[in-house]
């Protein structure tokens, strides 16, 4: 049974452009998938028991377009998907209880994020103020609402 996906035992993988995480994951190591450049997209199942991701696991993913994250993902680390200049699109899940430092450093692309709960959810939840440092990310779009990002 695969618990997790330990420090750097995908790091660097070339020629890759999708991975799956199966169900029974329920946590991704710090540097997990650094520096897998032609990573386009993580998919995180339907059924996804995955409840943290360590740091920088996806660092300098170059090609990573977008992070859907999945339903009972509860934390995320700093610098996640710092370096992944091409990620446009970001979404947290309503389950999401902390999120670190510059998760998303140089992804310039990214405009916008959504988060599946409530403005008043996304307010209260434990975050860094710095946590779109150095992304264009302007405005998280909630299900009630929008707040805009300083």
């Amino acid at each position: 049974d695969l618990r997790g996906i330990e420090a750097y035992s995908c790091a660097g993988i070339l020629g890759v452009d999708t991975i799956a995480i199966p169900s029974g994951v329920t946590y991704i190591d710090d540097f997990a998938f650094y520096g897998c450049e032609t990573l386009q997209y993580a998919d995180f199942g339907e059924s996804s028991d995955l409840k943290s991701i360590g740091r920088y696991a996806f660092w300098d993913c170059l090609a990573l377009k977008e992070a859907v994250l999945p339903e009972g993902l509860e934390t995320i680390e700093e610098n996640v998907f710092s370096g992944c200049k091409s990620l446009s699109k970001l979404v947290f899940p309503s389950t999401i209880r902390s999120i670190g430092t510059w998760i998303a450093y140089g992804a310039v692309d990214l405009t916008e994020a959504t988060y599946r709960g409530s403005v008043e959810e996304w307010e209260a939840m434990e975050k860094d103020d710095e946590w779109h440092y150095r992304t264009s990310c302007a405005v998280v779009h909630c299900q009630n609402g929008d707040v805009l990002l300083a």
